[in-house]
């Protein structure tokens, strides 16, 4: 995946600047043809989820709708989490490729990264699963 000129903290911050609500989910994918952060909060009425460039935070696309029935679990702070770089670092000794995208996914109450990688060996897409909280190898779906 290539650097971008601006990092998931400054994407988390530009989007709590247009909506005030609680961290659900973080990613970077792409979207017509460009790679784009994806950030998603909550707040007891409303769940915004906004595609930003990752280069200048431009805002490429976003959606506020209302919340029938929050979350309350979901929540997480970015800072509380093994940093993503990391967290791909362990992923590409599982797998060897180029990532693709990557994005935070509870499952039974636990937080972890899903780190989409294109193999090597068979141009295949895999997604590696990492403990978001302690970076460790949990497994690969495929």
């Amino acid at each position: 995946m290539a650097q971008f000129d601006s990092s998931i903290e400054d994407a988390i911050e530009e989007a709590k600047s247009n909506f005030d609500g609680e961290l659900t989910e973080i990613g970077v994918s792409t979207e017509n043809n460009q790679y784009v952060y994806k950030i998603e909060l909550e707040s007891d009425t409303e769940e915004y989820e906004v595609s930003l460039n990752v280069n200048d935070l431009s805002v490429v696309e976003e959606e506020t709708e209302t919340e029938d029935d929050p979350e309350d679990n979901d929540y997480f702070q970015y800072n509380d989490l093994v940093k993503v770089e990391d967290a791909i670092e362990t992923a590409k000794k599982e797998v060897d490729g180029k990532v693709e995208e990557w994005s935070t996914d509870f499952d039974d109450g636990k937080l972890y990264y899903e780190i989409s990688i294109i193999q090597n060996s068979d141009n295949e897409d895999v997604d590696v699963i990492i403990d978001a909280y302690t970076g460790d190898f949990v497994k690969i779906d495929d």
